[in-house]
């Protein structure tokens, strides 16, 4: 079974049923099951990468940076 990476639910490009604007035909078993972080370029990506999404409430965005530990910005 695949579970939801948690990196993709912080993203601006995040859709329903694992997908985005970057793999609208469904987020790749690799991104989706965290064994690649999706910060930089990866095949079949149409050039968009992972963006945090500017509409996260401030409990979401602590979320992201205790999971992450990254800055949201």
């Amino acid at each position: 079974m695949i579970t939801l990476g948690p990196r993709c639910l912080y993203c601006k490009h995040f859709k329903r049923d694992c997908k985005c604007a970057a793999f609208p035909e469904g987020i790749p078993v690799a991104i989706l099951g965290e064994e690649v972080e999706h910060l930089t370029p990866y095949e079949g990506d149409h050039g968009i990468q992972f963006e945090l999404d500017p509409t996260l409430s401030e409990r979401e965005k602590k979320a992201y940076q205790h999971f992450f530990g990254e800055k949201s910005e």
